[in-house]
């Protein structure tokens, strides 16, 4: 169990009904998608399909990062491996409207480029510090 303080913004509530709302959002676009294509509704299913893809999908992955970012949780904890890199000025708006500060694209960049600590020495180091990583991103 981690002794960090938990991030209960009231904000993120809010925040939490985004995420769930574009995941059900993607789920009602796929339903849509089987149903044109069984009816041969090709540039529909297609057009449904590609909304989901690049625009719920990035969307939801923005909003889910923003979430991890307000809690004070590392990037490299939430995606260990992506080919993809987030797009940072999406974050910083969602942050900072659903977060207790503002956070700019370069605040996101510095958190999505910061490394978890490798060695067993600089973990317990990183687990004593009273410092969040709020606080480090905003310096």
């Amino acid at each position: 169990m981690s002794n960090k303080p938990k991030v209960n913004h009231p904000s993120l509530a809010y925040l939490r009904v985004k995420i769930k709302s574009l995941a059900a959002e993607a789920k009602i676009i796929r339903a849509a998608e089987i149903k044109a294509r069984d009816n041969g509704h090709s540039e529909t299913r297609l057009g449904l399909h590609l909304h989901r893809v690049n625009d719920v999908r990035s969307e939801a992955r923005s909003a889910q990062l923003a979430r991890v970012l307000i809690c004070g949780k590392r990037y490299s904890d939430s995606e260990a491996k992506c080919e993809i890199s987030p797009d940072a000025l999406r974050i910083s708006v969602i942050a900072s409207k659903y977060g207790a500060r503002s956070y700019t694209r370069d605040d996101v960049r510095r958190w999505i480029d910061e490394r978890a600590p490798t060695t067993t020495a600089a973990v317990a180091q990183d687990a004593s510090s009273e410092e969040t990583l709020s606080d480090r991103v905003a310096a």
